[in-house]
């Protein structure tokens, strides 16, 4: 949260002036999968938040969620324990 304000792009859901740099998709991947387990994991983190939902809804990422780039759609590999 610390480092999205520090880049000055907080707003804008970027780290970066393109917002798509390798290390925004790592970090994007990583966020998903943390949402899929836990949906409110970002609720308190503004700025994680407003770069996950901004990646989200960029037409590449639909792209290879919704199957058209990846020959069908990839089912979720990380789950939630029972219990937690």
């Amino acid at each position: 949260e610390n480092f999205i304000t520090k880049c000055g792009k907080a707003k804008e859901g970027k780290y970066t002036t393109s917002g798509c740099t390798v290390g925004e998709c790592k970090l994007w991947c990583s966020l998903h999968c943390l949402i899929l387990i836990e949906p409110t994991v970002l609720d308190e983190h503004t700025g994680l938040k407003t770069f996950y939902t901004r990646f989200l809804q960029e037409t590449a990422t639909q792209n290879i969620l919704n199957g058209s780039k990846t020959d069908g759609i990839m089912s979720q590999y990380f789950v939630k324990p029972e219990g937690m």
